[in-house]
């Protein structure tokens, strides 16, 4: 990221599941993402329809890493639409006759021979949906003390669907 965007930057640090786990901290302006320290940055990209549901819901937003240079495992990536600055979402899974299968639409797979005949913009390192969520409100037992917050008031939080966390693909 650059030096001024730090000035307009959010952080958000996702807590280890176990022992051998660590911390992350991801580090946002408004259309990039970093992982300091992971090799791990690109651009956020919105998913504007649900060809590729449930995977990725519509406006879904996709911490996209750039510094995939290459598809060398399945997963979804996105790639520069030929002459124009849209985007193709795809599932890519490579076959045992060394052709891809391509779905950026899963009405509509695709079979591609030389993938690297395509504008790769990056793998998609993880996906998040918008979830609403409450204030507080009454505590369920009248002798708790309840947190004093609007039980009508509503917050819009960006919560991972999945996230690529190791080279063997696994999804949390």
């Amino acid at each position: 990221m650059l030096e001024t965007d730090l000035l307009k930057s959010s952080t958000t640090t996702r807590f280890a599941f176990g022992p051998d786990e660590e911390d992350i901290t991801i580090h946002y302006t408004s259309r990039r993402f970093e992982v300091r320290g992971k090799d791990i940055a690109g651009p956020i990209i919105y998913a504007f329809d649900d060809k590729l549901a449930p995977d990725i819901p519509k406006g879904a937003k996709l911490l996209v890493n750039s510094n995939a240079k290459t598809v060398d495992k399945d997963g979804v990536y996105v790639f520069r639409k030929a002459g124009t600055d849209c985007f193709d979402i795809a599932l890519v899974e490579r076959l045992e006759d060394g052709t891809y299968r391509y779905v950026s639409d899963k009405e509509n797979p695709e079979t591609v021979t030389d993938i690297s005949k395509l504008d790769l913009v990056g793998r998609v390192w993880e996906a998040q949906v918008i979830v609403e969520i409450a204030d507080g409100g009454v505590a369920g037992d009248e002798h708790t003390p309840s947190r004093k917050g609007d039980p009508n008031k509503k917050y819009k939080v960006w919560f991972p669907l999945w996230t690529d966390v190791s080279p063997k693909n696994q999804r949390c």
